[in-house]
């Protein structure tokens, strides 16, 4: 094993000194230094690193334990801001984001466009309006887009909806703004906000479930996320789980998408309203989330038998992901979520059908806690990590 040089020990320590501060909140130099085992004479000369790079501050003075109160020191958690983009939606959105994961400022995209060209100028166009309305400097930029993508050179190697193959995302990015960027499939983003800033606490191992136009997961073991050797661990929207089912976009038939999938699930959803004379709602003329809401509650009987395949696609593939990871955490995100407690419970059922039942039953299937910006916040952490070393 090579030994670290003097640079390679300074920055993992400066890293250890922030991500304690971090996780702690208000901290004296010797609270620190009790805290992270190193010396003092290391922790004041970091600590004045860190004050020069306004990443910290003194804050005031704290309680006196019989000699000189101690000056007590916090991460300045709107010192930079985290450029974070989110290309997985009917809209292309960004956002500038602080140091403690809070949401200052929004723009998106007026169409959702799937030309490369226009797309890649719909991204450029996102990062110069938040880079102009910025009143801190970006601290990194990160980019959660749906598809295949490797994470160590940020090439997204397909991504079908922006029309993107073996796209150099990442080197075209720091080229134009000179600035550290990361790229990173949606779903893996949406695992990395759970992780950081959703509810389930002190869990080391979980899996993320993003519903949107596509479906995927992204997969966090032991506080880390697992890519795979090819980087698509996750891919779970083009499992077959209905043979000879509907004709999935990647060419195969009966894929969880072609199901489960928020774009499937309202045209099955118009075809109920406007095509069959049994159900009470055929007159509406809008089928959107709202529409499917007022069906369940008035226990229409077709929509029940939508809720129902659905429900039961999605609990064959969390049976196999509970089979194969052996974790107790699965959270489920986005506009499914309108399905409401009943569909959560035919999942439920499903997986235990499927799997072992002891494994289900100690597997804790929730919908999200986070809003709409669950991608967003994903790619703050990514930047908070990989540039500060704030875990």
């Amino acid at each position: 094993m090579e030994k670290a040089t003097k640079q390679q020990t300074k920055t993992h320590n400066t890293r250890l000194i922030l991500n304690t501060l971090y996780e702690n909140g208000s901290l004296s130099r010797a609270d620190i230094a009790r805290i992270t085992h190193l010396t003092r004479p290391t922790v004041s000369s970091i600590v004045s690193d860190l004050l020069q790079d306004n990443l910290i501050n003194e804050s005031g003075i704290g309680p006196s334990a019989g000699g000189k109160p101690p000056t007590m020191l916090t991460v300045d958690y709107n010192s930079y801001n985290l450029l974070c983009l989110d290309l997985g939606g009917q809209q292309l959105r960004g956002a500038l984001v602080n140091l403690k994961g809070q949401i200052i400022d929004q723009v998106s995209t007026k169409t959702h466009l799937t030309k490369r060209d226009k797309a890649l100028d719909e991204v450029f166009e996102l990062i110069d309006n938040l880079r102009t309305i910025s009143k801190h400097p970006v601290k990194g930029i990160a980019v959660g887009t749906p598809g295949l993508v490797d994470p160590h050179t940020g090439v997204v190697q397909r991504a079908i909806n922006l029309g993107w193959k073996d796209l150099q995302l990442a080197e075209i990015l720091m080229d134009r703004y000179n600035t550290p960027v990361w790229v990173i499939n949606d779903s893996q983003a949406t695992a990395l906000a759970e992780y950081k800033f959703g509810n389930i606490n002190d869990a080391a191992n979980l899996i993320a479930i993003k519903v949107g136009e596509g479906i995927g997961a992204g997969i966090v073991l032991n506080g880390e996320l697992f890519y795979g050797d090819g980087f698509s661990a996750g891919e779970i929207g083009h499992l077959v789980v209905e043979e000879q089912g509907s004709l999935c976009r990647c060419g195969n038939h009966g894929c969880l998408e072609t199901i489960a999938s928020t774009r499937s699930i309202l045209a099955n959803a118009e075809d109920i309203f406007q095509t069959r004379p049994k159900s009470q709602f055929s007159d509406k003329p809008t089928v959107d989330w709202e529409l499917i809401s007022e069906a369940i509650e008035n226990n229409d009987s077709e929509i029940a038998s939508l809720l129902n395949s659905t429900g039961k696609a999605m609990g064959k593939v969390l049976a196999s992901l509970i089979a194969n990871y052996d974790v107790n955490h699965i959270v489920i995100s986005g506009q499914i979520a309108h399905l409401g407690p009943g569909w959560l419970e035919i999942v439920r059922e499903e997986t235990r059908k499927r799997a072992l039942p002891e494994m289900v039953d100690r597997t804790a299937i929730v919908f999200s806690s986070l809003q709409r910006d669950r991608v967003i916040l994903g790619c703050s952490a990514v930047i908070l990590q990989k540039e500060l070393g704030i875990m």
